[in-house]
């Protein structure tokens, strides 16, 4: 996945920062901090077209080991309600026909929010 944190920033105070994000990163990990950047942005120079990410002013890696959980056999992952009035659960590692990925946890924020706006209606 790739991010335009730009985008996502109104003031635009982050503009032209760019957020990849690699699952299951092992191998890529492995590699050396310049090997590993060069392939990214020979990747997302010939995705975009633009030439100018061939050459980023900076890069830095971040790699978070314990980023998704282990799916285990028999794993009981919980539901969107909490148990507690009012307060539901969204995140990837909830009740899901799919495993850990960042769509899952859209679709896991969406039948929370979804869930607390019935919630809301009903008590309307």
């Amino acid at each position: 996945f790739v991010f335009d944190r730009g985008q996502l920033d109104a003031s635009q105070a982050e503009a032209g920062l760019l957020a990849v994000v690699i699952s299951a990163s092992g191998s890529a990990i492995a590699q050396s901090h310049e090997t590993l950047t060069s392939a990214i942005a020979a990747q997302l120079t010939k995705v975009f077209k633009l030439p100018a990410l061939m050459y980023p002013n900076w890069t830095k890696i971040i790699s978070e080991k314990r980023a998704t959980f282990a799916c285990t056999l028999a794993l009981a992952r919980p539901s969107n309600n909490s148990g507690v009035n009012g307060i539901f659960l969204a995140g990837d590692y909830t009740i899901s026909d799919y495993p850990a990925t960042l769509e899952t946890a859209v679709r896991s924020g969406n039948k929370a929010a979804k869930e607390l706006i019935s919630m809301w209606s009903s008590t309307a």
